[in-house]
């Protein structure tokens, strides 16, 4: 995550770094250079280190509109790539995008490049073969949700506490992909709401 007081990036989908068993939140702003607040998934919000030491992974980077322009997923063949961008070590041009790379996509034995912004640093990432898979938890297709700290969309739901469930997760504007949920409430209404769209969580 990177700070900059005349341009900060909010919208990171994250996880905690360690001991946080796989739960999904989003960074809502940055209380300064080396601290964020973060809105999880269920609700609760907290204060967490960014600079140094490091309390939270980045699970997603794509509702922030970070692109690397000119390249394209070689499975899914999104074009061009949102989000963290994963070249592969072991083949001439290759590229996955996050959702491609954490679905096991190609090679498991390859090394890739962890690539976090276009022209940024390449970190060499070990084969996912031999990593420790977490299950995420959190606002993911199938997921029973309930409105959250940012609603603003009167009775929509039902009323407070009704209850629905995400059928799909969607973009919210086309500069910032993934970053809303698309969701059937038990009333039968349906709509498209932010999770993640400029650190708002309208959902829980």
């Amino acid at each position: 995550m990177h700070y900059n007081k005349n341009k900060t990036r909010f919208n990171y989908r994250v996880l905690i770094k360690d001991g946080g068993e796989g739960h999904v939140g989003t960074v809502r702003n940055f209380e300064s250079s080396e601290e964020v607040v973060v809105v999880w998934d269920n609700g609760t919000a907290a204060n967490y280190r960014c600079a140094g030491a490091y309390d939270l992974r980045i699970l997603d980077s794509a509702p922030t509109g970070i692109k690397h322009d000119g390249t394209m997923c070689d499975t899914c063949r999104q074009q061009p790539i949102f989000g963290i961008r994963w070249k592969c070590a072991e083949c001439v041009n290759y590229d996955l995008c996050s959702i491609c790379y954490h679905g096991d996509k190609h090679h498991l034995r390859h090394r890739f490049y962890r690539i976090a912004t276009p022209g940024g640093e390449r970190t060499m990432i070990e084969p996912r073969r031999k990593s420790k898979k977490v299950a995420v938890r959190g606002i993911f297709p199938g997921a029973r949700v309930v409105r959250g700290v940012d609603w603003q969309w009167e009775d929509q739901d039902g009323g407070v506490g009704r209850r629905g469930k995400v059928n799909e997760i969607q973009d919210w504007s086309s500069a910032s992909p993934r970053s809303a949920a698309y969701v059937v409430w038990d009333n039968g209404a349906k709509n498209l709401y932010r999770v993640g769209f400029e650190g708002m969580a309208d959902l829980k």
